[in-house]
């Protein structure tokens, strides 16, 4: 757990003990920051820069981290997703050039599209497992 000093500036993370990991953020897709007025034994009252989170209300210790820790953190997050995205990216256009394949083989075919055709239930099982829908596609 971080030691906080009257002065540290801190930003919002609620519970980061929670498998959830939990996260707040403003507006601005911004976490919460503020100024620590105080320090107690079981927790600390921030001067927030908003008014959510609320100012003057005790928060436990591990509902908020340094700033500075939380840019660290966030910034290897950021390069890790971005290297999984290029890794996505790259498989996503193998599979934007293989649909167009089998759309041209559907027109040559005699049909308006791949919308004419019943598609594999494994094809469909795919596009749902990766979280998008389905439910117009062999319509």
């Amino acid at each position: 757990m971080d030691k906080y000093k009257v002065g540290d500036k801190v930003v919002y993370i609620a519970d980061r003990t929670s498998k959830k990991g939990l996260m707040y953020y403003n507006e601005y897709s911004q976490p919460y920051s503020g100024t620590v007025k105080t320090i107690l034994d079981d927790g600390v009252i921030v001067k927030w820069d908003s008014t959510y989170p609320y100012s003057d209300k005790l928060y436990p210790k591990d509902y908020v981290m340094l700033k500075e820790k939380f840019l660290e953190i966030d910034a290897k997050l950021e390069i890790e997703f971005n290297e999984i995205k290029s890794e996505i990216n790259e498989k996503l256009s193998k599979a934007e050039k293989l649909i167009n394949e089998a759309n041209a083989l559907a027109i040559k075919g005699g049909k308006d599209s791949l919308r004419e055709f019943d598609f594999d239930r494994g094809f469909i099982s795919s596009i749902e497992n990766a979280g998008w829908n389905t439910s117009s596609m062999s319509c």
